[in-house]
């Protein structure tokens, strides 16, 4: 279940009606809360009906101009009322939607500070007892400001909207529940959207929040080198024309870009979803690796104690540079040079952003190599990479079991595969022996 808890400062400006509107049309909440609607009944009744798909609705009157709540429901809720004032609505919640009865107390706080405590303690005698879940929201001015609740989105809910050192920005919007709340519903989130068509952000309660996934990653399955079909659709994707205003290094990566997306394509039609045969060979190799272990505990009881790693020692650079080392520097890069980083390159490492892994290259090199050749001695003349390679992926794994802080984990910096050729010519020409 959704709701959406608004100090909308007045439901008369027509900026406000569309930013509302907007959000009921994305969220598609339960219910939604508003505070300040600066309008008789009857016009926001008009409202409702006219703008919104809302079934039900009940209010409680402004004070002159000043004011005015309003509650508006769907049919998918069931709500008794059990009080109310010109500072909240207390109310019970039955559902399908819900785990079990729910109090909801929706609250306009006062901003005078001689009401605050008044209103304060009248809220404090309608939390429900015996362990039921109660949840309250709306603006609460600041009275129970020593209350935390977490929450996604700006961290000011309120501002008054001026500039330089009179801006003043505040925290007066929120959401509290019982600890039997937050147990039917652990994953609820609280969200506070943008400040538009008012001084305050608009709150948004989802009960069972679910991450959206993201976009697929794109990344190069070595089955398909298995298939007829694979090279003839990398040549496909390798052809075409491109404008000469570009550098080499810019055509390499369209054409990259073109190939992925013609291998996905092809991809989904030539290699459907293999989950249950995956399961079925982990299932197999799970069993396989209960005889390995057993052998690699034997193995290590037997070794001899002591230290075993070898010490890597490091090349030695000298800190002059010779007018022959400035000449092993400086000299054009060739074909053979360029092909032997790729190779000598692991083809099955991890990717980089683009999600081409070194087995692409390899096994496509009559197609790929001259624009990857133009576009490795492009860059060793013009001394320059565009941000597409440079793009890198970090990924952080953890040093133990349960991790507590940053420094446990070990990051590791996932490149293109085009940046760590550039990267391994770099290496073979500053170290190679004269």
């Amino acid at each position: 279940m959704i709701g959406v808890s608004w100090n909308c400062r007045g439901l008369g400006v027509a900026l406000t009606v569309k930013e509302l509107k907007g959000i009921c049309l994305k969220y598609k909440p339960s219910f939604v809360f508003l505070m300040e609607t600066k309008m008789r009944r009857s016009k926001i009744e008009k409202l409702r009906r006219s703008k919104f798909s809302f079934q039900n609705a009940t209010y409680e009157d402004l004070i002159g101009r000043a004011g005015g709540l309003a509650l508006w429901w769907n049919d998918d809720i069931d709500i008794q009322f059990v009080s109310s004032s010109k500072n909240f609505i207390h109310t019970r919640l039955d559902s399908s939607l819900l785990k079990d009865t729910c109090y909801f107390t929706f609250v306009y706080g006062p901003p005078k500070d001689h009401l605050r405590n008044e209103v304060c303690n009248k809220i404090r005698r309608l939390i429900p007892g015996d362990g039921l879940a109660w949840f309250s929201m709306g603006d609460f001015n600041d009275f129970w400001e020593t209350l935390k609740s977490k929450f996604k989105g700006p961290r000011f809910t309120w501002s008054n909207n001026q500039l330089d050192g009179d801006h003043i920005k505040e925290r007066l919007d929120r959401c509290f529940c019982t600890p039997r709340g937050l147990e039917l519903y652990p994953n609820a989130q609280l969200f506070h959207l943008a400040l538009v068509g008012s001084d305050h952000s608009p709150l948004v309660l989802d009960l069972d929040f679910k991450c959206e996934k993201g976009s697929k990653v794109f990344r190069f399955d070595i089955r398909w080198l298995e298939h007829d079909d694979f090279i003839p659709k990398v040549n496909e994707g390798w052809s075409g024309e491109y404008s000469n205003d570009l550098i080499p290094m810019e055509i390499l990566v369209k054409k990259l870009d073109k190939c992925r997306k013609i291998l996905i394509d092809w991809s989904k039609k030539v290699f459907p979803n293999c989950r249950k045969k995956i399961d079925r060979l982990m299932s197999d190799l799970n069993s396989c690796q209960v005889g390995v272990l057993t052998e690699e505990k034997r193995l290590k009881a037997a070794r001899p104690s002591g230290d075993q790693n070898l010490s890597y020692v490091a090349g030695f650079v000298k800190k002059v540079i010779t007018e022959e080392d400035n000449e092993r520097l400086l000299k054009h890069v060739t074909v053979d040079e360029i092909k032997n980083a790729v190779f000598s390159l692991g083809a099955r490492k991890a990717p980089g952003p683009d999600g081409f892994s070194g087995t692409f290259f390899h096994s496509t090199w009559e197609t790929t190599s001259d624009q990857i050749v133009q576009a490795v001695m492009n860059f060793f003349e013009d001394e320059s990479i565009i941000k597409e390679v440079n793009e890198t992926d970090i990924v952080v794994i953890p040093k133990i079991d349960k991790t507590e802080l940053v420094t446990q984990y070990r990051p590791i910096s996932l490149c293109n595969y085009t940046y760590k050729i550039v990267s391994k010519m770099i290496r073979e020409i500053v170290f190679a022996k004269p």
